[in-house]
């Protein structure tokens, strides 16, 4: 440390490297502090502060004079006030603060009492040669500067800023988040490694044929290629976004939009010689050129681009995206552990992805592991030591896709494949192979040969492929894919609960615990018959015409949209009947067995099925089923159904819904449910099931019938009011219609308050208990009174008595007091205004203006009174005539 002073004359004062005090007094002075932290005195005079290397440290300048003073900064090759006022700030005083860098260390100069503003180019020396020079930063953060030339500047590692001024400069930031300014003239930003960490160019001009970034080094072969990797900050900002070793490799646009770029702005490479292009262990973006390039990313969630030329990627572990660019290129895979990657750009008329690695033999097997993404992406998902691993195809779907876009495995030799203790895809090849899953969900894909699959543990899938092979699953919830009558299905019992998916006509073997037996595609068109064995199966076809065969077992069979023959075979099986001409095929002696129909089904005679039913209860779809000659339990659902018994004693349920049911020929029992039901009886020992509050509920008899006691029925009524044959019909307790037709009926109302109707012919209506309403229709007709009497609980009405035909029959077990059968004598009837009889010998009393009849034990007696029974129309000609005791 120095202090260091002038005198009146002009002066060249230089410090020391450490932090020196100079003061240049009177004169025009020259001051130098070189290194160290000094403060720097101009005194009067016009006086120079000069730099002339990098590492000055941190200097201030306390009397600096503007429009006097100058500051040299020609040696640094500042070249303008425009490249230097970018490195120009204030401090917390208020100073202007001029802030570099070099080797790493912050060199400053601050100007005290000068504000930043006041600062122009006339207070400083800049350089104003116009020779090249290359310039070398430090593996260190420095600040460096080109001049007027055509420079070179190379930033080395280290965060730096380099700033070219003007000239046709060259830029190379190379490793550390570089700050890059070219400065006038037409400026090139060299990229010649793949780790340069964050840069930012500021300045970048678009005019055509100035500025450009050079990428030939990375093996950018054009603009298509590099604009994936384009996008843009929250600022606006263009923003080039690369990778190496783990590391975010970018470049952002300071001022510039992604949209404003085009190939214009870039240097790319040009050379078709072929390349190989390796990534390392971590995540890596790679470029090949115009060539037949190879390259490989290793381990890490890369980025290959192959970019022109006929290209081979192979991304090897990672979630990888792979672009395979202009030109015929493959997507090659050599391992099973290849995580999740995506290809975009995949060209199904030129690309391939190469599975021959893998042991995959054709397209057939592979097909079975391709699926759509939600974007509908297709997508192959296979796995290995449980993982998922899977290729999506970013713009092409499942359909696309054929064995043209694949490399399959032509080896004929036979392979021993096996996996790992956890999930794992394997491949059989072309040859007689052995594929064996250990633990773990495995799926086993053989393909052309005569294979074995052994699963073992877990919950495995095994595919046959084309050859007649051996599968065995072992313990666990195994599938099974047969496509090959010779494919061989072994499971022990308690193995788990298994399945098999056939292509074709297969029959499960004896001895094989599977419990369900079914074609692979439920929409699927092919005539594919199955057949189980002697356990219990559940057996499905598939949209086509079927033949399922249960066999031996409690079995489930399901025969899809097709017109199917559903053979259960012995045991208690159940049949799904989806369509109206499926062939239920059941014997005697095979079995409790139940038909579950989706769509109206009449059973065919001789079929020994024990429940006919809808598939759903709560089902509201109008499904109407029939049985045959043989007893059925048939049951509907909540909708409107007709229900049929046949000829058989049966028993039917409609459920919710305004059902009509129709027990046939036998003993049936009929139960309508919720709803307005219809019930048809045609046997007198048919029984009908209603209960309370279950809606308006009619039963029509083609035969004589009795309402069994505490059935809620609100019609009781003959099957055709035309119809002209004798049926006689009883209610129960309550209240019911009694209809009849234009036969001879003979209708009971019974309990409750009835309504008796006898249409046509000459019918005996019988009241029985309650007030009841009776109206004879046409013909003969005999209203019965033969139940105790009450004037406020048992008094009927009848509506259309005539008394040129009709007749009132009166039950002298009743009425006592009537005397001996046959017409009742003059001397017993009577009819009046007052409604009382007129001596002792009147027993049925007419009151002329109300029509009401009664019945009086002892006449004008006092010791009776009469009993309102009947009431007829007002006003007829009633005589003794129309009335007959019984």
């Amino acid at each position: 440390m120095a202090i260091i002073d002038g005198d009146s004359g002009n002066n060249p004062l230089n410090g020391t490297n450490s932090g020196d005090t100079i003061d240049g007094k009177a004169g025009n002075d020259i001051i130098n502090g070189f290194g160290g932290n000094d403060t720097l005195i101009g005194g009067d005079g016009s006086d120079i502060f000069a730099y002339t290397t990098r590492e000055f440290d941190n200097d201030t300048i306390t009397d600096f004079q503007r429009g006097v003073d100058r500051i040299d900064l020609s040696a640094l090759n500042i070249a303008d006030f425009e490249t230097l006022k970018r490195f120009i700030s204030s401090d917390s005083l208020g100073n202007a603060v001029i802030t570099f860098a070099f080797y790493g260390s912050t060199e400053s100069i601050t100007l005290r009492g000068i504000n930043q503003a006041w600062l122009t180019g006339g207070n400083f020396i800049f350089n104003s040669s116009t020779a090249a020079r290359t310039v070398e930063g430090t593996n260190y953060r420095d600040v460096l500067f080109g001049g007027n030339g055509n420079d070179t500047l190379n930033g080395y590692s280290g965060n730096d800023t380099l700033s070219g001024g003007a000239g046709n400069d060259q830029l190379h930031g190379q490793e550390g988040d570089d700050t890059l300014i070219g400065g006038a003239g037409n400026d090139v930003y060299l990229y010649a490694a793949r780790d340069f960490d964050r840069d930012t160019i500021e300045g970048f001009s678009l005019t055509a044929n100035t500025d450009k970034i050079d990428l030939t080094a990375l093996n950018v072969a054009d603009f298509t290629t590099l604009k994936r990797f384009i996008s843009s900050d929250s600022l606006g900002n263009a923003v080039i976004s690369l990778g190496f070793y783990g590391n975010a490799e970018s470049i952002t646009l300071k001022g510039v939009a992604a949209s404003q770029l085009s190939a214009a702005n870039f240097i790319f490479n040009s050379s078709s010689t072929a390349l190989s292009v390796e990534g390392t262990s971590y995540r890596d973006v790679l470029f090949g050129g115009n060539g037949n390039d190879a390259l490989t990313g290793y381990s890490g969630n890369d980025v290959l681009s192959g970019g022109g030329g006929n290209d081979q990627l192979l991304g090897m572990d990672g979630d990888d995206t792979l672009i395979g660019g202009a030109g015929n290129d493959v997507y090659l895979y050599t391992a099973r552990d290849f995580d999740r990657d995506t290809i975009e750009g995949f060209s199904t008329a030129s690309d391939k992805i190469d599975l021959s690695a893998l042991w995959v033999a054709d397209f057939t097997t592979l097909s079975r592991f391709i699926t759509n993404d939600a974007s509908g992406n297709a997508v192959i998902t296979l796995g290995f030591y449980g993982n998922t691993e899977s290729i999506t195809l970013k713009g092409v779907s499942r359909a696309q896709l054929s064995a043209a876009s694949f490399i399959f495995n032509t080896n004929s030799a036979g392979l021993t494949v096996e996996g790992t203790g956890y999930r794992d895809v394997l491949f059989g090849g072309n040859g007689t192979d052995t594929l064996t899953g250990y633990s773990g969900d495995d799926t086993l894909a053989s393909g052309n040969g005569n294979d074995r699959l052994i699963g073992l543990s877990g919950n495995d899938t095994l595919i046959g492929g084309f050859g007649a092979d051996r599968m065995e699953g072992g313990t666990g919830n195994d599938i099974y894919y047969v496509d090959n009558v010779g494919d061989q299905v072994i499971e022990a019992a308690e193995s788990g609960t298994d399945t098999v998916l056939a292509t074709l006509s297969y029959a499960l073997a004896a001895g094989q615990h599977v419990e369900t037996l079914a074609t692979t595609s439920m929409a699927g068109a092919a005539a594919i018959n199955l057949s189980g064995n002697e356990f219990a199966q559940r057996i499905s076809g598939n949209a086509g015409r079927n033949y399922l065969n249960g066999g031996g077992g409690n079995d489930t069979l399901i025969g899809g949209a097709g017109i199917d023959t559903l053979n259960g075979g012995t045991g208690n099986d159940t049949l799904y009947v989806d369509n109206a001409g499926d062939i239920i095929v059941e014997v005697a002696g095979g079995g409790t067995d139940t038909a579950l129909a989706s769509v109206s089904y009449t059973l065919a005679a001789g079929r020994h099925i024990e429940l006919l039913a809808t598939t759903s209860i709560a089902g509201t779809v109008a499904i109407n089923l029939t049985g045959n000659e043989l007893a059925q339990r048939i049951n509907g659902n909540n909708g409107v159904n007709v229900l049929n018994g046949g000829s058989g004693n049966d028993t039917l349920y409609g459920f919710n819904g305004n059902d009509t049911l129709n027990g046939g020929i036998g003993i049936d029992v009929l139960a309508g449910g919720y709803g307005n039901d219809r019930l048809y009886v045609d046997s007198s020992a048919d029984r009908v099931v209603e209960t309370y509050g279950q809606g308006t509920d009619s039963v029509f008899a083609s035969v004589h019938y009795t309402l069994a006691a505490g059935q809620s029925v609100e019609i009781v009524a003959t099957t055709s009011v035309a119809g002209t044959g004798t049926i006689n019909l009883a209610g129960n307790e309550l209240a019911q219609q009694v209809i009849g037709n234009n036969g001879v009926n003979r209708l009971y109302g019974n309990g409750g308050n009835d309504t008796l109707n006898g249409n046509g012919g000459n019918d005996v209506l019988f009241g029985g208990v309650g007030n009841d309403r009776l109206t004879g229709g046409a013909g003969s007709d005999y209203f019965v009174f033969n139940t105790a009497l009450s004037s406020w609980s048992n008094v009927d009405r009848i509506t259309d008595f005539n008394v040129a035909a009709d007749t009132i029959q009166l039950d002298n077990a009743v009425m006592a007091a009537l005397g001996g059968t046959g017409t009742l004598s003059a001397a017993k009837f009577w009819k009046s205004t007052a409604g009382v009889a007129h001596d002792a010998d009147d027993r049925i009393i007419y009151d002329i203006d109300t029509g009401r009849l009664f019945y009086d034990a002892d006449g004008s007696g006092s010791k009776y009174y009469g009993v309102h029974f009947a009431t007829l129309a007002p006003n007829l000609a009633l005589t003794n005539y129309d009335f007959q005791v019984i």
